[in-house]
């Protein structure tokens, strides 16, 4: 059975996933392992049980493992059945921490506060004054 490979109308989908896992590893400062799916022609045959409905279940394939700098450890795994492996170094958690604390900033008041006004508040508000209109007016 031959597995189906990416169409260049769903790469969009493998790019995207590469670009959010890897700012969230980033973001966060820990390790992200990303696993999708990937289905054989019989597969996408049985499931979409339409041919206008298989483009979408086609391609965008983007298995990887990435680090706390971001950086794709080991080759992804674009298309078929397989795995990523890669060895894990937990010391990159605690630098990529000390370079950017993207949670710290919060904890300091002199920098960020937070105002909750507790007064009842309407929806709409008016401002300036109201234009009548001159039937309006003769009421």
């Amino acid at each position: 059975m031959r597995a189906v490979s990416r169409l260049a109308g769903w790469q969009i989908f493998a790019d995207q996933m590469e670009v959010t896992i890897r700012h969230h590893a980033l973001e966060s400062g820990c390790f992200v392992v990303n696993a999708t799916g990937w289905l054989t022609e019989e597969q996408i045959s049985e499931i979409a049980r339409d041919p206008a409905l298989e483009g979408p279940l086609r391609g965008g394939c983007f298995t990887a493992i990435v680090s706390p700098e971001g950086k794709l450890l080991g080759t992804p795994l674009t298309e078929g059945e397989g795995m990523v492996i890669a060895d894990l170094d937990f010391a990159l958690i605690t630098k990529r921490k000390r370079m950017m604390d993207s949670v710290g900033h919060y904890a300091r008041p002199e920098l960020l506060s937070l105002l909750h006004d507790r007064r009842p508040a309407r929806t709409v508000r008016y401002e300036g004054e109201a234009v009548l209109n001159t039937d309006e007016a003769g009421s």
